[in-house]
């Protein structure tokens, strides 16, 4: 469903809140804590009152900033916020390719791994002395076991070579 969603749709906070799905700034916070080594990461708000009820926000990260103007505060830091990742993602059009990335799924393979990593050391407490740890053998037996599985479910077909002449533009990247 978010695939065909813009990233710049003024929805999108709608559309996040009512799916459960994080918030544009919840979105570009995740997306800045990941990439924390790049650059500086830290999300400066400046906000303008104009004529008229309105404001203006300004968001600034690193060397990049941009301004919108809006009827309130939410909206302002949301917008602000699809706006910044849209320019720190020029290569992504949809938000569906953005919770990809930065959603709740994404989150949860890191709460897993944190867990697994857990289960482990807590395994690697149980120390008998002058005799094997067999849980924690056991448990390493397991994860070797799925790692074999991954490697063989994945078969490879040769080797990627690319072309630099045949790219249409340059790579591109996040870039703070």
């Amino acid at each position: 469903f978010f695939d065909d969603i813009k990233i710049e749709d003024p929805r999108v906070y709608e559309l996040c809140n009512k799916s459960g799905q994080p918030s544009p700034f919840q979105i570009l916070l995740e997306c800045l804590k990941r990439n924390y080594g790049l650059g500086d990461t830290q999300c400066k708000i400046d906000v303008k009152t104009l004529k008229h009820q309105k404001s203006e926000y300004t968001l600034s990260v690193g060397k990049h900033s941009v301004t919108v103007v809006c009827k309130n505060k939410r909206e302002g830091k949301q917008s602000a916020a699809q706006a910044m990742l849209k320019q720190l993602h020029p290569h992504i059009y949809s938000l569906g390719a953005l919770l990809r990335l930065y959603g709740r799924s994404s989150w949860k393979s890191v709460k897993e791994k944190k867990k697994e990593e857990h289960a482990i050391t807590g395994l690697q407490s149980q120390v008998r002395s002058k005799r094997p740890n067999e849980p924690l053998l056991q448990k390493l037996k397991e994860e070797m076991m799925k790692i074999q599985m991954q490697r063989e479910s994945v078969k490879t077909k040769g080797k990627f070579r690319v072309d630099t002449k045949a790219l249409s533009g340059p790579v591109t990247c996040i870039d703070l």
